[in-house]
């Protein structure tokens, strides 16, 4: 008997065969893990030693962090030199983060997995 593969959303993703004398709970869960919302990893906080280190073990040079920085027109280029240099934490959502990461043309999965790997050091 086959059977169309739903997503989380409802929408068709494939189809499923299995023997004609599968139960219907046999067929629930074989379905239901297609049915389930992907898991989004939780972005956590970093330190400036964590971020540091990510950055280095990822193949980034810390003077390319610099010289991004250096380019903002001021007050904004202070402003995100103090951050960078006295953050407590550093926080994935914080706009600076994007904003540095375009000026590195960084994607935003490449920053989510940047934060990730930091948050393992």
């Amino acid at each position: 008997m086959t059977q169309d593969i739903l997503d989380y959303q409802g929408n068709i993703i494939g189809t499923m065969t299995l023997p004609d004398d599968t139960t219907d709970a046999e067929w629930t869960a074989a379905l239901a893990v297609y049915a389930q919302p992907p898991m989004i990893p939780t972005i956590p906080d970093v330190t400036p030693r964590q971020m540091r280190q990510a950055l280095v073990l990822s193949g980034v040079n810390l003077s390319s962090i610099d010289a991004a920085i250096a380019t903002l027109p001021q007050p904004a280029q202070s402003l995100t030199q103090i951050e960078w240099d006295y953050s407590l934490a550093f926080e994935r959502n914080n706009p600076l983060v994007a904003q540095i990461g375009v000026m590195l043309g960084w994607t935003s999965a490449q920053l989510d997995a940047l934060w990730l790997f930091a948050g393992t050091l």
